[in-house]
C-alpha cells in the first residue's frame, strides 16, 4: 500500500493537470449546472421524501391549483376511529426507498420488544405462529430488548389471569365489606347523623 503523502501528491497532481485543462468559462458553466442539478435534486427529495401534509387545513390553494393529484383528495377530513383501527390484523412497515415492507409484528419480534400471544383469539402473520415462536426464541437466546434482564418477564396471558384474580378477590372483599355495613332506612339517611 503507497504511503498517504504519496496518495496526496498523485490526487493533487490529477487536479493540477485537470484545472489546467479547464477553460474559466467552462468552469463556470460546469459549476453553475452542478449546483442548479443539486439543489433540484435536493428540493425533488425534500418535497418527495420529507415534506408532509399534516392534514386538509395544511393545505393552500396554490397547492391545490399547481397538483391535480391532490384535488378531491388531500382537501378531505382524515379521522381515525379506534374501532377501525383493529380491523388492520397485520401492520407492515413500509421502507421509504425500497419498494417491499415487512410485518411490524415480526420486526417487533425480531428486536425483542413483543412476544407471541398463543391465548385465543391470536392471528399470526404469513408465517404463522411456528415462525413467530422461532423469531422469539432468537430474540430470547440473543437477549434482545426485553429479554435483556433474563427470560423471567410476565406474559400477556399471565398478566390478564393475575389481573382477572385480583378483580375476583376485589369484588369478594367489596361484597364482604356490604355485607358487613346495615342498611338504614329512609328517614334515617335523610335526618340522621
Amino acid at each position: 500500500m503507497p504511503p498517504l503523502d504519496d496518495l496526496r501528491e498523485r490526487f493533487n497532481l490529477k487536479a493540477d493537470t485537470l484545472s489546467q485543462s479547464l477553460t474559466p468559462e467552462l468552469l463556470i458553466a460546469l459549476s453553475f449546472f452542478a449546483g442548479s442539478g443539486s439543489t433540484i435534486l435536493a428540493s425533488r427529495l425534500y418535497t418527495r421524501h420529507i415534506k408532509r401534509i399534516r392534514n386538509h387545513d395544511w393545505v393552500t390553494p396554490d397547492m391545490i391549483s399547481r397538483k391535480r393529484w391532490l384535488k378531491g383528495l388531500a382537501t378531505r377530513g382524515i379521522s381515525i376511529i379506534a374501532s377501525h383501527a383493529m380491523q388492520i390484523a397485520h401492520v407492515s412497515v413500509k421502507r421509504r426507498f425500497l419498494p417491499w415492507g415487512s410485518s411490524l409484528a415480526v420486526e417487533m419480534l425480531r428486536e425483542g420488544m413483543a412476544g407471541v400471544y398463543e391465548q385465543a383469539g391470536a392471528q399470526y402473520g404469513p408465517g404463522g405462529k411456528e415462525e413467530f415462536l422461532r423469531i422469539e426464541a432468537e430474540a430470547k437466546a440473543a437477549r434482545r430488548g426485553m429479554w435483556k434482564s433474563g427470560l423471567s418477564g410476565e406474559t400477556p396471558a399471565e398478566y390478564k389471569r393475575r389481573y382477572q384474580e385480583g378483580k375476583k378477590v376485589e369484588k369478594a372483599e367489596k361484597a364482604v365489606e356490604e355485607e358487613q355495613v346495615p342498611r338504614k332506612g329512609l328517614f334515617s339517611r335523610l335526618f340522621g347523623r
